[in-house]
Order: structure tokens, then sequence, then C-alpha cells
């Protein structure tokens, strides 16, 4: 789905989205879009919370 589709869906700004979810890295964006779960290694974690 592109960011454009998302935004309107969601009642919100393409901006706020990005505002929001720019942090995540692709392949986390990948898997929550796709709906799949996911648990981040504790590597992964520390790497995402020390930004």
């Amino acid at each position: 789905m592109d960011i454009h589709t998302l935004a309107i869906q969601m009642g919100t700004s393409i901006a706020m989205i990005e505002r929001h979810y720019s942090h995540l890295t692709p392949r986390l964006r990948k898997e929550m879009l796709t709906g799949k779960r996911y648990e981040l290694s504790r590597e992964e974690y520390h790497e995402l919370t020390e930004n």
C-alpha cells in the first residue's frame, strides 16, 4: 500500500505518518504493514532505542 492511500485510509497526513514511523527500519515497516508479527533481538532493540 502506498503512503498516500494509507494516509487517506487512516485520516491523517503523509507528513504525520513519516514523522511517527520514519525511525523504523524498512524491514520492520514491511513486517508491520503486512500484518506479520515480529520480535526484536536484544541487539536490534538496543540499536533502535539508542538513537
